[in-house]
């Protein structure tokens, strides 16, 4: 349901401050769609996560690794694929989404607005409305139709407690649709699969292949150096807008069926091949649109007049939080420490 991606933690991590600048947690916490929970079926930890050339990967040594990953794979805002460290350890992160989780919908309860199974149902429907593929989209990732559910219960709960008692008039969703007609355009997009080279000598191989009238997709599988994680090369960004600089250029003047000229990088050359292209256009602005514009204001309205990540953060130091996993009881110790440390809703020094 797109809230800002950041986290208070960070600030009660570092304590180089007396002053805590709070955050609009429930806005702005990674806890939701995108936050930590349960995925596919379940399993044992005696199971067999996959096979490499006879060896197995078992799922202890999958758990254990992901637990202390010390790098994450993250989108920059160019749309490259970059290593960043981890703030914590990826399985501390986690257990600190899933408290906040936790925190949040007895929050919700407590104040009489915590999701039904009608709700859900009926939140589900309406972000299909929005966008047709949203239940493919989840499922392609890993999330089973309860993961979703339980994870639409989280976004609607934080929603409902910023919006309790928040009230948005008609023509102000009118104006905000006069105002930004771009957040009513669908973009112009291309369907592209790429090539990468780390060298002259790699170029001219596929240059070679290409010259002989194999196939793009036949060619990136065998001699891209660079391979997407499924194998089949296609560029996961389609939005032309968002693409680099000079890859946005490349793919505007091509056209379709064709394939760009190659483009020099740090650290070697790529060319695409545009499979498709599509216009920008401007989108029908019927009854869901105009709610999800409603709940949008209404959200920057509660995150405006109510001091919700205070009382969040007051409900998770004084919450009795008992962690009974061996390899994470002396992090969330010292966490707690700090956390019991700081000024009880805080804002000066």
């Amino acid at each position: 349901m797109g809230y800002p991606n950041a986290s208070i933690l960070a600030e009660i991590n570092s304590l180089k401050v007396k002053t805590l600048k709070y955050l609009p947690i429930l806005a702005a916490l990674a806890v939701g769609l995108t936050g930590c929970g349960k995925s596919g079926p379940a399993a044992s930890k005696g199971d067999t996560l996959a096979i490499v050339n006879g060896e197995k990967i078992s799922l202890d040594e999958y758990l254990r690794y992901m637990e202390n990953k010390p790098q994450m794979r993250v989108v920059t805002g160019d749309g490259q694929v970059a290593a960043a460290q981890v703030a914590d350890t990826v399985g501390f992160q986690s257990l600190q989404d899933l408290i906040q989780q936790k925190l949040v919908l007895q929050m919700a309860k407590d104040e009489g607005v915590l999701p039904t199974e009608d709700d859900l149902i009926k939140e589900i429907e309406f972000q299909k409305k929005l966008r047709s593929t949203f239940m493919s989209d989840m499922t392609r990732i890993g999330l089973t139709v309860d993961d979703i559910r339980v994870r639409l219960k989280v976004d609607l709960a934080r929603e409902r407690l910023l919006t309790k008692n928040i009230t948005v008039k008609p023509e102000e969703i009118d104006q905000y649709i006069k105002d930004n007609p771009q957040a009513f355009t669908t973009p112009a997009m291309a369907e592209t699969l790429y090539i990468f080279a780390r060298n002259e000598d790699r170029r001219a191989v596929v240059e070679k292949e290409l010259a002989r009238g194999q196939a793009f997709a036949t060619v990136a599988a065998q001699y891209s150096q660079n391979q997407s994680p499924d194998g089949s090369n296609v560029y996961q960004e389609r939005v032309i807008e968002r693409m680099p600089v000079q890859f946005r250029a490349a793919i505007v003047k091509a056209a379709v069926s064709t394939q760009t000229d190659w483009i020099r990088m740090d650290d070697g050359f790529v060319k695409f091949y545009v499979r498709n292209k599509t216009e920008a256009k401007k989108e029908t602005i019927d009854d869901t649109k105009k709610e999800s514009v409603r709940r949008q204001l209404a959200i920057q309205k509660g995150m405006q007049a109510r001091e919700i990540d205070k009382t969040l953060l007051n409900k998770f130091k004084e919450a009795k939080i008992d962690v009974k996993y061996d390899p994470l009881k002396a992090l969330y110790g010292d966490f707690d420490k700090k956390l019991k440390e700081t000024k009880s809703g805080a804002t000066g020094s």
